[in-house]
């Protein structure tokens, strides 16, 4: 039944859903919110590569972290969060934006 493998309920109240009381969707509003902060810094200087660097490393830690809560998902809760999915895809792409960004100043700056 669709109902309980699509169950927000589960993950979100779940043992995983804290990390040393903080709340996990805590964590991931912070760290959208800092990427978010970042992205205007980067707006106003654009000629900063040092800090597309330090945000596509951040990107990287947000994904890496987000990969590992779906695989708590998948293969302990059994259960799917479609916002957690949402926001796996979200920082997926923030990282490839990011990733694309980085690789074009690198080549602007070796020149």
């Amino acid at each position: 039944k669709l109902d309980d493998v699509f169950d927000c309920d589960v993950v979100n109240k779940g043992p995983f859903s804290k990390i040393m009381g903080i709340p996990v969707s805590l964590i991931g509003i912070l760290g959208y919110g800092f990427l978010f902060a970042g992205s205007i810094v980067k707006i106003k200087n654009m000629e900063d590569y040092q800090l597309t660097l330090f945000l596509l490393l951040a990107s990287i830690g947000g994904f890496t972290f987000s990969l590992y809560l779906t695989a708590l998902e998948a293969f302990v809760l059994k259960a799917w969060c479609l916002l957690c999915l949402t926001s796996q895809f979200i920082i997926f792409a923030t990282t490839v934006l990011l990733l694309r960004m980085f690789l074009e100043e690198h080549k602007k700056v070796e020149k």
